[in-house]
């Protein structure tokens, strides 16, 4: 049963006795989280409560906002609802706005969690998507179970081991409507397009296990991304000589005997704790990087962000420039 499913999920990742915000769309899924959470809130110590985003993209989203108001009234729950009356030009623009408004709302309830809907579908929806668009082995770990939200708040997915079927079969046994959304059999946006249009036929003339398949492609995925990045967490800590927020100087002798996989996600891994700006770091940037520090002539390279980067000999030094 679901509610077990999403039991085990909590006692594995320790939620409990913990002020938790459920995103609830008025979907079925989102729905079914609350309701199981609902259901688990005084065994784990629980308090709920309901948030609700509106994008403002349909014309009756405004009846989404008040259906989610009303169940979470007759679970006597409280309910925050947000709304932007800015355009969603984009998925990203969509979901910068929602994580605002749930870092809000954690902010003004203390809460410690967010809990989200996405199920074991999401997952093979996503490592498909990727795949299709061109990803490395982190893209192909898909959506992370649990992760940090912000420095008090973590971003847990309770359903993301159960299956779309298995939430239906759960909201008909406790007999609890759901909304819903007209834009998801619109197959002109990306997601809705593999989900009725791709994934159907996959099953059908391919492999009728390959949601299965995805979903297992991303738990080895993550395991191996996982391992790796650890090795390139001791790479860094060995070679590095200076770190200062705009710049890091880099001890290079050893690399060129370090496979070049490791060497870009060390380089990844610097980005990341520099908090230097990614979005146009692509593949064949962070290659060029890798050449440079594994090379043992001098030379020099810029880079988006924007970054200089500076060979000397063994040493190379990475500066973030200011933009004038």
């Amino acid at each position: 049963m679901l509610t077990s499913a999403v039991l085990d999920f909590c006692k594995s990742n320790n939620i409990r006795s913990l002020r938790v915000i459920v995103g609830v769309s008025g979907g079925g899924d989102s729905v079914s989280l609350l309701r199981t959470l609902h259901a688990l809130a005084s065994e784990l110590e629980l308090s709920l409560i309901v948030g609700h985003f509106n994008h403002n993209l349909r014309v009756d989203s405004g009846a989404d906002a008040e259906w989610v108001q009303n169940l979470a009234d007759q679970l006597e729950l409280p309910c925050e609802t947000g709304s932007t009356t800015l355009p969603a030009t984009d998925e990203a623009t969509a979901r910068q706005a929602r994580y605002a408004f749930f870092n809000q709302v954690a902010s003004n309830h203390d809460c410690q969690a967010l809990a989200l809907a996405h199920t074991q579908d999401d997952q093979a929806e996503t490592i498909l998507h990727h795949i299709i668009r061109g990803t490395g082995l982190k893209g192909l770990t898909g959506i992370p179970e649990t992760r940090p939200l912000s420095e008090s708040v973590t971003l847990v997915r309770p359903l993301l081991r159960c299956t779309r079927v298995q939430v239906e079969h759960y909201l008909s046994e406790i007999q609890q409507p759901y909304r819903t959304d007209s834009t998801n059999v619109q197959t002109h946006y990306t997601r809705n397009y593999l989900r009725h249009e791709v994934l159907p036929q996959l099953r059908k003339h391919l492999n009728p296990q390959v949601d299965d398949a995805l979903v297992r492609l991303a738990t080895q995925a993550s395991a191996t991304q996982t391992a790796l990045e650890e090795l390139a967490k001791r790479l860094f800590q060995e070679i590095v000589v200076d770190q200062q927020p705009d710049s890091v100087r880099l001890q290079c002798a050893t690399l060129a005997s370090q496979p070049e996989l490791l060497v870009r996600e060390m380089l990844t891994l610097l980005w990341r704790e520099q908090q230097w700006p990614r979005q146009k770091m692509t593949f064949n940037r962070w290659q060029e990087l890798a050449t440079l520090a594994t090379s043992s002539t001098s030379s020099q390279l810029s880079l988006p962000g924007p970054v200089h980067a500076v060979k000397r000999r063994n040493l190379l030094e990475l500066s973030l420039k200011s933009e004038s």
